[in-house]
């Protein structure tokens, strides 16, 4: 908490927008090529529609300016009232600066754990959050039965993550990929076998469940793009970053470049079979269904909500129907 300021948030958004202008074509192509069925493309024939998208980017880049007037503006009206002008104005402070603080914080989290820069003042608090989450199902994974030892003591783990969380939750899980090809998990071998009784690593982390994820989102916005001259850095991208992840440059190499190599891993993808459910609702705006991904299952709760403000990224924790799906997949 407290990591970003508005301003940190306002040059991030910045960076955001420029990124989407200058990766306008290839954004489009991605969209177009995983059926994506945000906004930017049209219901019925699927097309990308340039006109929202530049909307979009356009508003984006001036709403936390535009907020910002907006609200000076108002308190300078407030300050005029004669008599209870400065109360008012004291009160009004008071209460949003609560506000204010609570909704940066919440923004602040995702500029703070999508800095790609590692001169970023964020990216060292990134890459603790990172290890943290790592070490945490490191944990589980290899802690062992302390009556028949070498076999673990959590048989089955399922991972869950909700709106950030299931990012920090997916980056989590790619490494324990990477780990064990580098057998540097305890108690299995880097074939992703265990040491004791050979059952596969996806016997024991066996489920992956994400609601209210903005994983699409993250991946059509803030992925890393990479210039098309750069394409070594590329494919050593898409290998670090493998899990059920589609192929955004489309199988391309180097998009006709003459001077392309291309680069063989050895990394084994050892987690491609884990089951993964993921919840959204329309109401949902942070939400979604997950197209840029495969092997996995997208759940709609269909939501009810009521009021004249509809968002729903919290009606999950209340929705016995989610529970009850989650149970008959994963636990019984």
């Amino acid at each position: 908490e407290d990591k970003a300021t508005w301003r940190d948030i306002n040059g991030w958004i910045q960076g955001v927008v420029k990124g989407a202008r200058h990766f306008y074509q290839r954004n489009a192509s991605l969209g177009q090529q995983y059926k994506d069925k945000s906004l930017f493309f049209h219901s019925r024939t699927g097309e990308f529609s340039s006109f929202r998208y530049n909307l979009f980017v356009s508003f984006a880049s001036k709403v936390l300016l535009g907020l910002d007037a907006l609200w000076r503006g108002f308190l300078w009206l407030i300050t005029r009232i004669p008599f209870l002008g400065s109360l008012a104005d004291a009160l009004i402070r008071s209460y949003a600066d609560n506000a204010v603080r609570g909704l940066t914080n919440v923004i602040g989290d995702v500029v703070v754990y999508n800095v790609n820069d590692p001169k970023s003042k964020f990216y060292d608090v990134k890459k603790r959050i990172q290890e943290g989450a790592v070490k945490a199902l490191q944990y589980l994974i290899e802690r062992e039965d302390s009556n028949e030892k070498s076999l673990p003591y959590y048989p089955r783990v399922v991972v869950a993550g909700h709106s950030l969380g299931s990012q920090v939750a997916y980056d989590a899980i790619n490494r324990m990929n990477l780990l064990v090809n580098q057998g540097e998990v305890k108690g299995y071998r880097k074939d992703g076998t265990h040491k004791t009784t050979g059952a596969k690593l996806e016997k024991q982390l066996c489920g992956f469940v994400t609601f209210g994820s903005p994983l699409d989102k993250i991946m059509f916005f803030l992925r890393e793009n990479v210039p098309d001259d750069q394409y070594l850095r590329q494919q050593f991208l898409d290998h670090f970053n493998g899990f059920k992840q589609r192929d955004i440059n489309f199988g391309n190499p180097g998009r006709g470049n003459p001077n392309y190599v291309k680069t063989n891993s050895s990394l084994q993808r050892h987690l491609e079979d884990i089951p993964w459910r993921n919840y959204y609702d329309g109401y949902d705006y942070v939400s979604g269904g997950l197209d840029y991904y495969h092997n996995l299952t997208n759940i709609d709760c269909r939501f009810k909500p009521s009021g004249f403000i509809k968002f729903t990224h919290s009606d999950y924790w209340t929705h016995p129907p989610f529970y009850r799906d989650i149970i008959r997949h994963f636990i019984q």
